[in-house]
């Protein structure tokens, strides 16, 4: 691989073959769907077949299979109590019949704000890489691919809150089942099932088979004590198994344990059996068990990454002890890749044990504090971020009004701007500033840094409402911290962004100079954010045609960045996005060819090949290809590239349409005119 500081200390001019346009028919998808055999969630795959649930089994594959007037998905509705078996019987079905599926998705659709990571894992797998990352709405586009498979499928959206949530979740056609299920027992527009408890026949053959104690009239009166709910009775017998007690001992302990429990009150959203048989079995766990279950009960139920509890224990194999005895008691389950999940009602028996819970949220908080990754983001963190989010949602339900949770908040929604979701990051931290600001009081400096974030965010679609609001925090910070203090300073850095973004080159340099002066006198002069204000100077320069000066600091930044951070480091290469198009404004096109395609393969391995900036890099590439002297090659890179975004995104997106004007200026001789990359400097 080429050297990035051989290119910038004396880039290298290669001659380019020609290459032909490809002959695509404008809107036709640059990669059509992978022929692909059976998909199968991970959520599916390897889970245990129920007991007693045989009849539900048919009667479920009958309603689905039944003759109908109405063409479009058939939906079925399981609704229950919780710890009734909804979910396990929804698994069930789908692990006896995927025979009968070409695919098989489950869904956690408690969380709307989830719901796009659960649909767009889907589109990875059937659609080609580029489209499933450049699509908007994960959702709807994965309902339309069903909608149009040939082959039957299967949906479940397990945990739906209630009918009204429904909306929106399945397509409106296609040859597909939908299977739902959910706690409420309200209208729906389906068949619904309602799942009852186990009968006592079902309830002592789990018992006694899970046990290995025959016992079967002892199990019959432990089933009746424990109202034959699945979740109790696997407890129980999990209890028994892993203790090497009988089932008659079990249930004089249960009954001592479920008076005293009955005695202390139980909240109403799990019964009385599922904290009794929980209860019994934490007083057998170790402590580092207990430890576990004390900190997941505060987190999302589902896909609890084992990798974020390690800092509670010196040694991981004090981890993975604590979870195999957790599980050994049925406490938890295994899910998919290296995650673990609980059940909703043993979380809520936990949480009712340790009253506020104050020391275990706030670790619960602290554990995904320490996972969260920080922006730059790249492949790998972006992956940590999309497997963290249900979980700082959940800590931030249990603990809304700290200060510490706030700040979780922030570093959340600065990644959800990261990743190139300005509006929903702004959204998300104008209501976090309302509920906070009661508390915190308008001048607090948590409130303001959370105001300068959201302006940032809205600088991405309306750069000159952002510079009134950086205007009003830079007055505001610069009255109570000082005009260096470095939460001011941010908010100075971007409000040269936004004079810079409207093209007032002069007015954004006199801000970056100071501020790059200030941030090195405060920082170092190695620091990122220092570095980050010299190159937006350096930008500056540029447009205002100084091309020697901004030349010399882009290579003295380079510089810098290479020997503190590495050459392919995240943040050096963000650092060069507008370099190589100064080298080519200052008279070397062919340089600045070359630098942008190091680039761009940089991109590609550590941002994704359908990553915005990585995007806006193959126009920037395009255009410098084209005045090199190679247009032919140039419009080829964009056809291609745009051919991708029109499947993805329509034709109407503003992102097609730049491309199509950009492909238009290559033909016509006016690839000078080009827009160059959107990139965004933090």
């Amino acid at each position: 691989m080429r050297k990035i500081r051989f290119l910038l200390a004396k880039p290298k001019v290669n001659h380019m073959p020609l290459g032909s346009e490809p002959e695509l028919e404008p809107g036709t998808p640059g990669a059509s769907s992978a022929v692909l055999g059976r998909i199968v969630s991970p959520q599916v795959v390897g889970v245990a077949e129920v007991v007693g649930r045989d009849q539900e089994l048919a009667d479920l594959r009958a309603a689905f299979t039944a003759e109908q007037t109405r063409r479009g998905p058939r939906v079925q509705v399981l609704t229950g109590m919780g710890g009734v078996g909804k979910t396990s019987l929804a698994r069930a079905y789908a692990e006896r019949h995927l025979d009968d599926y070409d695919v098989v998705w489950w869904v956690r659709a408690e969380d709307r704000e989830t719901l796009d990571a659960e649909y767009r894992s889907l589109l990875e797998l059937v659609r080609p890489v580029s489209e499933a990352t450049l699509v908007r709405d994960a959702v709807q586009a994965a309902n339309l691919w069903l909608s149009q498979h040939k082959q039957p499928w299967l949906l479940v959206l397990d945990n739906v809150s209630n009918a009204a949530a429904l909306r929106g979740l399945y397509p409106a056609k296609g040859n597909g089942h939908v299977l739902v299920t959910s706690q409420s027992t309200g209208t729906w527009p389906a068949g619904v099932h309602a799942v009852a408890p186990l009968g006592t026949e079902a309830a002592v053959e789990l018992l006694t088979t899970v046990s290995q104690d025959e016992d079967a009239d002892t199990a019959a009166e432990l089933a009746d004590e424990l109202d034959g709910l699945p979740l109790a009775l696997t407890q129980a017998a999990s209890f028994t198994a892993t203790t090497g007690i009988d089932l008659t001992t079990y249930l004089r302990l249960y009954r001592a344990r479920s008076a005293d429990l009955l005695a202390d009150g139980q909240p109403d959203d799990y019964p009385h059996t599922v904290a009794t048989t929980w209860l019994l079995a934490i007083e057998r766990l170790t402590d580092p068990a207990r430890e576990v279950l004390d900190t997941i009960a505060y987190l999302a139920p589902d896909a609890i990454p084992t990798s974020l509890l390690h800092p509670l224990f010196d040694d991981e194999l004090t981890l993975l002890r604590a979870i195999g005895d957790l599980r050994s008691h049925s406490l938890i389950t295994r899910g998919p890749d290296t995650t673990i999940t609980v059940h909703r009602l043993v979380q809520a028996a936990t949480r009712h044990r340790h009253g506020d819970g104050l020391r275990h949220a706030n670790r619960a908080r602290d554990l995904v504090a320490i996972a969260l990754p920080d922006p730059v983001l790249t492949l790998t963190t972006m992956k940590t971020w999309r497997d963290l989010h249900s979980h700082v949602l959940a800590v931030g339900e249990r603990l809304p009004d700290d200060p510490e949770t706030f700040d979780l908040f922030l570093r959340q929604a600065h990644l959800y701007d990261d990743m190139d979701h300005p509006r929903a990051a702004a959204t998300q931290i104008d209501a976090l500033v309302a509920r906070m600001t009661p508390s915190l009081g308008p001048e607090s400096d948590r409130v303001l840094r959370a105001r300068s974030l959201s302006a940032t965010s809205v600088h991405a679609y309306d750069p000159a409402r952002a510079k009134e609001l950086f205007a009003d925090l830079v007055r505001i910070q610069g009255d109570l911290f000082g005009a260096d203090h470095l939460d001011t300073l941010v908010s100075r850095h971007e409000l040269g962004r936004c004079h810079y973004s409207l093209g007032e080159f002069e007015r954004a340099s006199e801000l970056f100079g100071p501020v790059a002066f200030a941030r090195s006198r405060l920082l170092g002069p190695r620091a990122y954010l220092t570095l980050i204000s010299r190159s937006c100077d350096a930008d500056c320069a540029t447009a205002l045609g100084r091309f020697d000066e901004a030349i010399a600091t882009y290579r003295d930044v380079a510089a810098i960045a290479t020997a503190e951070f590495g050459e392919a480091d995240i943040r050096t290469i963000w650092l060069h996005l507008f370099y190589a198009d100064a080298v080519g404004e200052a008279g070397d096109p062919g340089a600045a060819r070359d630098l942008h395609e190091f680039l761009l393969d940089q991109l590609r391995e550590q941002r994704g090949p359908f990553d915005t900036t990585t995007i806006g890099m193959h126009l920037s590439l395009a255009k410098w290809t084209a005045i090199a002297g190679n247009p032919t090659r140039a419009a080829h890179l964009m056809f291609s590239m745009l051919a991708a975004l029109r499947g993805a995104q329509g034709r109407k997106s503003p992102l097609v349409k730049q491309f199509e004007e950009g492909l238009h200026a290559i033909k016509t001789g006016q690839a000078r005119a080009m827009p160059g990359k959107s990139a965004r400097r933090r």
